[in-house]
């Protein structure tokens, strides 16, 4: 997504341009074998890449370019028949955001026990490049629809996205409704 926002936004020609999926981690690893001469990647692979190959520069972030979000998905069946435990897992959502922004020292330390893979300062250092937030209003679903179109371009969305059906807000307003102001 961002490689595409990105030749769209700065108005690059795509077909200057070789892509190579691969995985991030590999993409560290092609870029220090001088197999690629660059990638776009979210983090940690950006940090772990400046940290592993020399002379390495970040050339552009995805400020103004692109921003990011992360979607809670459920099954609305369940939803509806578990309506006890859906509210519970929401609240418990809110209130984990609340921590990390409270307590960002110990939520990167109970981040990092969890993945086992990165280290707490790292993590700290990585939750500061995020805002963390539990909201649904019209920039959340400006992103779903940034999606909807790079599908579209790419001949994989045969349909328009109806976001009636997709986006469901009554749990989050019934558990911090100060924080869901789209409106269908």
């Amino acid at each position: 997504m961002f490689w595409l926002a990105l030749i769209d936004k700065l108005k690059l020609n795509a077909a200057d341009y070789t892509v190579v999926n691969v995985e991030a981690p590999e993409m560290v690893a092609a870029l220090e074998r001088n197999n690629i001469d660059a990638y776009a990647v979210w983090e940690p692979w950006v940090t772990r890449g400046l940290a592993a190959v020399k002379n390495t520069k970040v050339l552009r972030d995805q400020e103004g370019i692109l921003e990011q979000g992360v979607y809670i998905y459920m099954n609305l069946g369940w939803i509806k028949k578990n309506p006890e435990q859906a509210e519970g897992f929401m609240r418990a959502l809110v209130e984990a955001t609340d921590l990390i922004n409270k307590d960002r020292k110990r939520a990167a330390k109970d981040v990092s026990d969890f993945l086992k893979s990165l280290d707490p300062p790292l993590v700290e250092q990585l939750m500061t490049k995020l805002r963390f937030e539990m909201v649904l209003d019209d920039f959340t679903v400006s992103l779903f629809r940034l999606a909807e179109s790079q599908l579209k371009q790419q001949g994989k969305l045969t349909k328009p996205l109806d976001l009636g059906a997709f986006v469901y807000p009554d749990l989050l307003r019934k558990v911090q409704p100060r924080s869901v102001n789209y409106k269908p």
